[in-house]
């Protein structure tokens, strides 16, 4: 079975600094971030140093390593150690290392590429703790952002934020959606709004409306009257999410020209 010292490559007699040292350069080795980083590798050597970095937890864990003696041994054997008496316990027991808050991050992308999803590279500065030295990093991390993602969701990168003593916080990123379209968008709904004049609702008109991702869908109706608040549905032709469509969604708006009497006159006998 390896040992804490296997795990850091360092005989048992070595010195702080050294462990320091060669922790400092296997995690920075092996962190998941590099190309060929080893996550599981990483965890193994920030545990070791995590026990080894400290006076206390390492003499515990020396002591732990000798055949002869048993942790009650270690604990209980020591004479200055009483349960009940004045003194103090001559080391502490270890703590749970609580993980770090979020780092926060925010990206823009435009209501195009929403649509197909996108890679966006965002760059990140986080601290590093260790042993109550502290540091900081800066990092381009490319965060892959799902088609049919919406305006102020959302996304986690677990274990990419802040570190305290090899515990790694999270990354939240909120994704603004920037819409500089003529479309509106309501959940994966897409809707647009195109104004005809009162003789085209009548008789006929061809109209080319912009869409995403440079297309446009074309409209010829030369078959029946556009009344007001009539919507033409595009089934599917919304936004995607998962296995979920939603529609595109064409309302028509009716501008009623401004008309004399006489023209009054003259379409009341027209009708």
């Amino acid at each position: 079975m390896s040992t804490y010292y296997d795990v850091l490559q360092l005989p048992k007699n070595a010195s702080f600094e050294q462990i320091k040292k060669q922790y400092r350069k296997m995690s920075l080795e092996h962190h998941p971030d590099r190309v060929n980083g080893n996550e599981e590798m990483f965890k193994k050597i920030s545990e070791a140093y995590e026990h080894l970095s400290d006076e206390n937890n390492r003499r515990i864990y020396d002591q732990s390593l000798n055949p002869s003696m048993n942790l009650f041994d270690v604990i209980f054997g020591n004479p200055d150690v009483q349960m009940f008496g004045q003194k103090e316990m001559p080391f502490p027991f270890p703590f749970p290392v609580q993980k770090p808050a979020p780092l926060l991050a925010s990206v823009e992308i435009t209501l195009d590429q929403a649509y197909t999803g996108c890679c966006i590279p965002i760059e990140v500065e986080r601290q590093i703790e260790f042993h109550r030295v502290r540091h900081s990093e800066m990092e381009t991390i490319y965060v892959d952002i799902p088609y049919g993602i919406d305006n102020n969701e959302t996304i986690m990168l677990p274990k990419r934020g802040n570190q305290v003593d090899g515990t790694a916080g999270d990354i939240k990123i909120v994704v603004t959606v920037k819409n500089n379209t003529k479309l509106e968008r309501k959940g994966l709904d897409l809707y647009y709004t195109q104004s005809i004049s009162l003789k085209e609702a009548m008789c006929g008109f061809t109209v080319e409306i912009e869409y995403l991702q440079n297309k446009n869908f074309k409209i010829v109706n030369n078959d029946f009257i556009i009344t007001p608040q009539y919507k033409k549905v595009v089934a599917n032709g919304g936004m995607k999410r998962d296995k979920n469509h939603g529609q595109f969604i064409i309302m028509f708006n009716i501008v009623f020209p401004q008309l004399s009497p006489e023209k009054i006159e003259q379409l009341k006998d027209i009708l």
